[in-house]
């Protein structure tokens, strides 16, 4: 019985063995503003896939039990095939996210570089489109007389959907290593956390019973592939719970929002889950038509802090005009290293006062901070949670009781194994004489028995459900730009309206005089300029704000260290000796409404600069048009809302997923693509590139010899790419 099922191998040829021709799988597009379901997998194709798959590594490849393979795959349902292939031909599944072949050196492709190394990778599985676009990109950088930044020591192995090799039926044991879930950010070599088969049991059943998921669960999801949050909370949920489950590219989601809560209401979804960003995002971009959404049973709100306004501005939206049930959309807490959940199905509210919350105590308040509850521990299920008080010596000291702010410890049979190869002592804790502890680095407070989650001891950044480390923006923006003092930027988030917004602080060693005229000539403003645009081209973040301050006004700790909080609390009561401000503030959207004339671009490409402007909260008029979009300061999320924009108002269509994102895409270039008009191709895109130098004296941007000259890549293969 698929009940019984010790790993996900097991689960899925129990599944296939009882209803083989159920569908499973479902992936879906965004085209022409409406959603379409482009390929279906029943439970016995995904079980014929996955031997099929694990078949070739084992016995083609050469894969070994053990062996780290690398899924690096554009979104799609191949992913998921893989996973399932590795796990049954013995090897380990490590995701990863799948960094863009055409563009630069990225924090992306680093952070590939150092997991394959940190995790002893040596297969790198991926779809035969991915395979393309990486060697088309790799013989580019190699008439430009680049190098190709991928590590020599990987196999890369082409796994598609297959349909003709035999199958191996295998399984490991629950003991085994089920896959390596790599943390976010790059401060420090990458940790990969070891989820066994009996860790990842025990979380999806505790996932199933909370969300009351089953056979009749429809499950609708655009959350990578890569995120814990997707791979285990959506596709593997709908595995475990023997329902169906229909899935589109995160980018889909991002450049038309409205396109998740369509698919929901097509399908008849019953669950779903995203990010906090995610439901503020779609209730300023609402659907245009009607919907149903009743159907809709549990929503999950998770990955990054959860804010009580955008859940009521969501709920009464969407209950008023589309018939969304109340109380569908759930609070929910969880890491990487407890596997993904530690508790959900949180219900309640509190307003504590903010002083008391700065003594680590919780006083109401009608005035003050407002917070979630996260629901209550499942002690049925072995899940314990404690508060903690650590003392100077980042020590456990005690249990803290009821409204007392501390640390977050948990206990329960999904906590991971560890870090790969990594000893570390948030594993393993002991408090109060029991042990087996986990520090989660997160700080909260039980109230009526509820865990609400108020803060992080570390000092992590969570941009759109993305981690940050600051230390790693704070470098970036000292090397992007020597005028800033060493050891004196800050970098924090603030909240504006439900979410949070990247601020950097910058000291410079100039004096009064020297800073008045620095900030009048544009020498602070070209500064901002230098680092908004290596911290979106290196970290995909965007900086709403970028402070540049006199010396010695930011704030630190008796020891040298940037003191981030006391910098933020700094930074919202306006007492920074501030020399110049990028914005006028994280809540506003500058846009330009300047004439054409005032822009370096005109006609259709002043307008699509003006319509950047709009989505990226940017001055349209400094916006250069012959630079990489993806060096102007803008987030990839911000990116993926422009393609929409492109898309819907512009008439561009068939816009391939990663054009924006890529090095040779420039406003010139697409507002060379809007006057031509009709549907995308590679070779209408070579023509419009052809001619476009890059800023700077009309000097070509490498790579775009092999655009314009090598007649079996981008000019003539379009069909091959896309």
């Amino acid at each position: 019985m698929a009940k019984d099922a010790e790993t996900v191998s097991e689960l899925l040829a129990a599944w296939a063995a009882t209803k083989p021709d159920a569908p499973l799988f479902a992936w879906l597009e965004d085209k022409n503003q409406a959603v379409k379901t482009t390929q279906t997998l029943t439970y016995g194709d995904v079980e014929k896939a996955a031997a099929r798959t694990a078949h070739k590594l084992r016995h083609k490849e050469g894969v070994r039990e053990g062996d780290r393979c690398l899924l690096v795959y554009e979104p799609g349902l191949a992913y998921i095939v893989a996973f399932l292939g590795v796990v049954r031909a013995g090897g380990i599944p490590v995701p990863v996210f799948p960094p863009e072949p055409r563009r630069r050196k990225t924090s992306e492709l680093n952070a590939f570089c150092q997991i394959a190394e940190s995790c002893g990778a040596a297969f790198a599985l991926t779809s035969s489109l991915y395979d393309f676009a990486k060697k088309t990109a790799a013989l580019s950088k190699l008439v430009a007389g680049g190098d190709m930044n991928w590590p020599s020591s990987l196999k890369w192995v082409v796994c598609d959907i297959d349909k003709s090799t035999p199958g191996l039926q295998a399984s490991p044991s629950s003991q085994d290593v089920a896959f390596l879930q790599f943390t976010s950010g790059s401060t420090s070599a990458p940790k990969g956390v070891v989820i066994t088969h009996s860790s990842l049991k025990h979380n999806l059943d505790l996932i199933v019973d909370d969300l009351k998921a089953d056979e009749s669960t429809i499950n609708v999801s655009w959350l990578p592939q890569y995120h814990d949050m997707g791979l285990i909370g959506s596709y593997l949920g709908t595995l475990r719970c023997g329902g169906r489950g229909y899935y589109s590219s995160p980018l889909k989601f991002v450049a038309r929002p409205a396109s998740w809560l369509e698919a929901i209401s097509m399908f008849r979804g019953t669950h779903t889950q995203a990010p906090n960003f995610a439901y503020a995002l779609v209730t300023r971009k609402p659907p245009s038509g009607k919907l149903d959404l009743s159907s809709l049973q549990h929503a999950i709100n998770a990955a990054e802090p959860v804010d009580a306004a955008v859940i009521d501005a969501f709920s009464t939206y969407f209950g008023e005009k589309h018939q969304l049930r109340k109380g569908v959309v759930f609070p929910t807490y969880g890491l990487a290293e407890s596997t993904v959940l530690v508790c959900g199905n949180g219900v309640m509210r509190c307003t504590i006062d903010a002083d008391s919350l700065r003594e680590r105590r919780c006083v109401s308040s009608k005035e003050g901070v407002a917070l979630v509850g996260c629901g209550a521990p499942r002690g049925d299920r072995d899940v314990t949670v404690k508060i903690v008080r650590i003392d100077d010596d980042d020590q456990g000291t005690a249990t803290l009781g009821e409204n007392e702010v501390g640390e977050i410890w948990v206990r329960s049979p999904s906590i991971a194994r560890g870090y790969w190869g990594v000893e570390d002592p948030s594993f393993g804790a002991s408090i109060d004489g029991e042990s087996g502890y986990l520090r989660t680095g997160d700080e909260g407070f039980f109230r009526d028995g509820e865990l609400y989650v108020c803060g992080r001891r570390k000092d992590l950044i969570i941009l759109r459900g993305k981690n940050h480390y600051p230390q790693d923006l704070e470098r970036c923006a000292e090397r992007a730009a020597p005028q800033l003092k060493p050891g004196c930027v800050a970098a924090f988030s603030v909240d504006d309206k439900g979410e949070e917004r990247l601020v950097l602080i910058g000291e410079v060693r100039d004096d009064a005089s020297t800073r008045k005229k620095r900030a009048q000539d544009g020498a602070y403003a070209s500064l901002c300029e230098q680092v908004t645009s290596s911290i979106a081209h290196e970290h995909g973040a965007s900086v709403d704000t970028l402070c540049v301050v006199a010396p010695r006004t930011v704030p630190k700790t008796t020891s040298g260290k940037i003191a981030r909080r006391r910098c933020r609390d700094a930074f919202l009561a306006d007492k920074l000796d501030v020399a110049y401000r990028s914005t006028d503030g994280p809540t506003t959207a500058v846009v330009s409404e300047q004439p054409t004339s005032t822009y370096e671009h005109s006609g259709v490409v002043a307008d699509v600069a003006r319509a950047l402007g709009k989505v990226s909260r940017r001055d349209a008029s400094s916006l250069p048009s012959k630079r990489p979009l993806a060096d102007l300061g803008v987030d990839s999320l911000d990116l993926a809302q422009f393609k929409g924009v492109l898309e819907g108002e512009f008439g561009l269509q068939g816009l391939p997923d990663d054009l924006l994102f890529r090095d040779d895409c420039t406003l010139a270039a697409l507002g060379a693509l809007v006057e031509r008009g009709g549907a995308f191709t590679e070779e209408a895109y070579a023509r419009a590139v052809r001619d476009l130098d890059v800023e700077g004296g009309g000097e070509k941007k490498k790579g775009d010899w092999v655009v314009e000259n090598c007649a079996c890549c981008l000019v003539c293969c379009p069909g091959k790419l896309r």
